[in-house]
């Protein structure tokens, strides 16, 4: 499941509503992480006497998953986007500011 979740060799179409919309500022997006991060914990917190390895999801790509399983494969997924975007940060087509990295 990792392995899929990194690899750009496996195409996936996401569903439309949570495709990037172009033009929304990157504080709105840090605002939203944040605001998911602080529900994930809060549902753990909130809830303690659930098993959540008993709690499973089916996904026609993953097959059957538990929650902390679905927390991993979205880590892993992010982590193929913060990829993307070093991709693109270091390409030698996108404009280096003033007090860029390199």
């Amino acid at each position: 499941r990792q392995a899929i979740a990194r690899s750009r060799a496996v195409p996936a179409k996401s569903p439309q509503i949570i495709r990037p919309r172009k033009g929304r500022a990157a504080d709105d997006l840090r605002r939203e992480l944040r605001d998911y991060l602080d529900f994930v914990d809060d549902l753990v917190a909130g809830n303690p006497g659930v098993r959540y390895r008993r709690l499973y999801y089916y996904n026609p790509l993953t097959a059957f998953t538990d929650f902390p399983g679905i927390l991993s494969f979205t880590a892993s997924h992010e982590s193929r986007h913060q990829e993307q975007i070093e991709d693109i940060l270091d390409s030698k087509g996108f404009p280096q500011s003033s007090g860029g990295k390199k």
